[in-house]
């Protein structure tokens, strides 16, 4: 429960310190396979767009918060990244930089912990009417360990 409250305080933060004109929100569902681990994973996101733009590059962030499905381990990741969309039409190509937060407990263990990293991403995103489809790939480096993990879903526009 403290990682939902944790994720929606950065939303809050997010959506109330950005107030400027043209700033774009939208909600975010997805799911996607870790391969490095080898195992799938969902997730909630929130996309913001549109604050500072040069040329055909858009400003961008992605917040989200996900959870791994692995045998005995219980894995939540929280993200925050700064992710600038190249717009080609109807189609926005991304590149991001950010931070992960990930907390793992291993069932009947008295083993957890939490470690913090570094993302990579790209994507690509469609924009179709009310909802726009995307595909990402994000290499996380936490602790000693490298993720890479793609993943896919709807963002759909508030």
């Amino acid at each position: 429960m403290k990682y939902i409250t944790l994720f929606a305080a950065m939303v809050l933060i997010a959506a109330s310190s950005v107030q400027a004109q043209g700033v774009e929100f939208g909600f975010a569902g997805y799911a996607g396979y870790n391969t490095t681990t080898d195992n799938a994973m969902v997730g909630v996101g929130l996309d913001v767009e549109g604050f500072g733009q040069v040329g055909p590059v858009i400003g961008g962030a992605w917040f989200d918060i996900e959870t791994q499905f692995e045998e005995n381990v219980t894995v939540v990741q929280i993200d925050a990244n700064l992710t600038p969309k190249y717009d080609v039409g109807d189609l926005e190509l991304t590149v991001g930089v950010g931070i992960a937060y990930e907390h793992f407990s291993v069932s009947d263990t008295d083993v957890s912990g939490s470690n913090t990293g570094l993302n990579l991403l790209a994507g690509v995103e469609y924009e179709i009417g009310g909802i726009n489809p995307f595909v990402r790939y994000r290499c996380s480096r936490i602790d000693e360990n490298s993720q890479r993990t793609i993943f896919g879903g709807v963002i759909i526009p508030f």
